[in-house]
C-alpha cells in the first residue's frame, strides 16, 4: 500500500501557533470572516475518459483561454456572506 506523503513547514512554530490560538479564541464568532476564491476558464475539460478497454482516450481543448470566471465569498457564522463573481482573474485591483 502506498500513502501519499505528509509535509510540515520548515518555519513551523508550536510557541507561535499556540499564541495565535489563544488570540483567536478571544474573538467573537460573529467577528469571525472566513473567505475563498475559485475560479475556471472557458477551455477546462475533464482530465480523464473512459475509453475501450486497452485503449488510449484522447480529446482536443483549445490552446487559448478566452474566458476566466472567479468567484469569492465569505463565511460569516453560518452565513454566506458578500458573494461576488468576476470576469478575468482575481487581484489586488477586485477587492
Amino acid at each position: 500500500m502506498v500513502f501519499p506523503s505528509i509535509f510540515f513547514y520548515q518555519e513551523r512554530d508550536a510557541l507561535k501557533r499556540e499564541t495565535f490560538l489563544e488570540r483567536v479564541a478571544k474573538i467573537d464568532d460573529g467577528k469571525i470572516v472566513y473567505m475563498d476564491e475559485a475560479g475556471m476558464g472557458d477551455t477546462e475539460r475533464c482530465a480523464y475518459g473512459h475509453p475501450a478497454k486497452g485503449k488510449r482516450c484522447y480529446a482536443e481543448k483549445p490552446g487559448s483561454k478566452s474566458l476566466r470566471i472567479d468567484f469569492m465569498g465569505g463565511l460569516r457564522g453560518k452565513k454566506f456572506i458578500a458573494p461576488m463573481m468576476v470576469e478575468g482573474y482575481c487581484n489586488t485591483n477586485v477587492c
